[in-house]
């Protein structure tokens, strides 16, 4: 299985129709809406909902979305990650599970995009609120991109991300052949 990841606005569920297109089954993890809990909970409670609905040869979700997220949550509200126990926790636990799914052969593919593409496709798509942080201010989307970098760069480091698309300029069509040529190879 492919578990498509990035941030709201990427283009993941796009991508996943479009591979659909392409003879494969994706699933689409169903969007939660935001209702001003805890954001950190929220976040846990997201990534067993895409857990769930895993299945086919690809999903529009991927649990490094949601470690990504929880570590722009506790920058944003001020926890250092190192310092909070709990949520390194479920850092460490959010990424012994991709590593199972890695070792099981299932691949990671990260979708990122401009912070603007990013905005005006969120201001686009009417859906409920998500993820509200990214969608209202931008140096709040400054500093998830900024995370977004470092963990790439780690990710690609720890052999847990095969494949990273820029979908600023891309259609999803595109990027289901760049994925495609990935399953090919």
């Amino acid at each position: 299985m492919i578990f498509l990841g990035g941030i709201n606005g990427t283009g993941k569920t796009s991508s996943c129709l479009a591979l659909e297109k392409r003879g494969l089954k994706c699933s689409k993890v169903p969007q939660l809406c935001y209702g001003g809990e805890n954001p950190i909970a929220f976040e846990i409670y997201a990534l067993n909902n895409t857990m769930f609905h895993a299945r086919g040869d690809a999903v529009d979700e991927s649990p490094l979305t949601h470690q990504l997220y929880l570590a722009a949550i506790a920058e944003n509200i001020g926890i250092a990650s190192e310092g909070d126990e709990t949520l390194r926790r479920v850092e460490e636990g959010i990424f012994m599970t991709v590593r199972k799914l890695k070792d099981e052969g299932h691949k990671f593919v990260w979708l990122t995009a401009d912070p603007a593409v990013i905005q005006a496709r969120l201001a686009r798509s009417g859906t409920c609120r998500y993820r509200p942080f990214i969608e209202q201010m931008s140096f709040l989307l400054g500093t998830l991109k900024f995370l977004e970098n470092k963990a790439i760069k780690e990710w690609r480091e720890e052999g847990v991300v095969d494949l990273v698309v820029d979908t600023s300029s891309k259609t999803p069509e595109e990027v289901a052949e760049e994925v495609a040529r990935l399953l090919e190879g």
